[in-house]
This record gives structure tokens, sequence and C-alpha cells, in this order.
């Protein structure tokens, strides 16, 4: 009978002591879960926001003007100043 008992005592503190050692192990477990949950929601912010800038990129350049619409801006914006220059170098005169 005594050994029985003994025998008991060692099968009750063995998984007493695995027990303990899966609640140690879910802990972390579960302390895994909460970290990787707040990496997915700052992921998926970032996500969210290069999205939007992607967005705006793609808006932007459908209205952005040409190359041709460009140059052809530059052309008059230089016959502007020259006249401009004229106008100064006559008022001077």
């Amino acid at each position: 009978m005594k050994q029985r008992l003994d025998s008991l005592r060692t099968k009750t503190a063995l998984l007493l002591k695995r027990h303990e050692m899966l609640e140690e192990a879910a802990t972390a477990a579960r302390q895994r879960i909460r970290e990787l949950e707040q990496d997915n929601e700052r992921l998926q912010k970032r996500i969210d926001l290069l999205n939007q800038e992607n967005e705006y990129l793609r808006v932007v350049h459908s209205v952005s003007p040409s190359r041709s619409d460009a140059e052809n801006t530059r052309a008059l914006l230089a016959g502007l100043v020259r006249d401009i220059d004229k106008c100064i170098a006559d008022l001077g005169e």
C-alpha cells in the first residue's frame, strides 16, 4: 500500500511539473501571439499608407503634363522673360 501511495505521489508530482511547464509554454505562446498581432497591425497600417501614396502617385502621373507640354511651357516662359527684359530695357532708356 505504501508503495502505491509513493508511486501515486511521484506520478502526481510529475504531472504537476508537466502541467506547470505547459502553463509556462502557453503563457509564452499567448505573449508571442500578442506581439505578432501588434506587428501585424503596424504592418497593415504601413501597407494602407503605401497603397494611399501609390494611388496619389497614379493620379499625379495621369494629370502631369507630357514632355512636349513641358517644353512648350518652357519656351513660352522664356519668350515672356525676353519680352519683360525688353520692356525693362526700354524703360531704362
